[in-house]
């Protein structure tokens, strides 16, 4: 009986932590567009997807650290070097932001995060049927391996459910220095996300 007390008092006492817990599986879509660009470069917005969770830590304020497989695309146009041709990259998206639950209601919350996050290259590739062999080579292998970013998002949660458009700004270039052209093209994405909150993403009034 003292056992199963002491048991029954140690689940009790970790209920706030707990509390202050919430795991958010999600998965979405995004649109990438180059930014920054030169008079002779033009960049397209194209489709890309996303899957990944964060963690949300506190209740009103909140700290949201997470993890995405995250994968763009977007179409380049360069007159001078005559590229027309598609940028696709895989990275895996680790995020820190912070946030706030502009509405919090028990069942319902309305949230602002903003934070850095970075972008690890997994895979990358250029493909156009114009372009030669040697000229996809040199684009392929100068994709800058690491991205620094600014995001910032609103979601919405209601019950279990939560949906999240962010929208995520580059602070580094698309790629490094290719040997005949310099260009200080960076990556603009908006994204929508949908997916499940898990754990107890209470209100702060309770």
């Amino acid at each position: 009986m003292k056992r199963t007390a002491i048991i029954l008092l140690t689940l009790i006492s970790s209920v706030p932590a707990f509390a202050q817990l919430a795991f958010n599986p999600q998965v979405g879509i995004s649109v990438a567009r180059l930014q920054s660009l030169e008079s002779e470069e033009k960049g397209k917005a194209r489709v890309g997807w996303l899957a990944g969770a964060d963690f949300r830590i506190g209740r009103r304020f909140y700290i949201q650290p997470g993890i995405f497989y995250w994968n763009t695309s977007t179409a380049y146009i360069n007159d001078s070097l005559q590229l027309d041709t598609r940028f696709n990259r895989t990275d895996l998206k680790l995020n820190g932001r912070i946030g706030v639950n502009i509405m919090d209601d028990e069942n319902a919350k309305f949230r602002f995060s903003v934070g850095p996050s970075y972008n690890i290259l997994l895979s990358n590739s250029a493909k156009k049927d114009s372009l030669s062999k040697t000229t996809i080579s040199e684009l392929e292998k100068n994709f800058n391996n690491g991205l620094f970013n600014i995001d910032a998002a609103f979601g919405i949660d209601f019950w279990l459910l939560t949906v999240e458009a962010g929208y995520s700004l580059s602070l580094s270039d698309a790629w490094k220095d290719l040997d005949y052209y310099k260009s200080n093209a960076r990556y603009g994405t908006f994204y929508l996300n949908v997916g499940i909150v898990l754990g107890n993403a209470t209100s702060s009034k309770r």
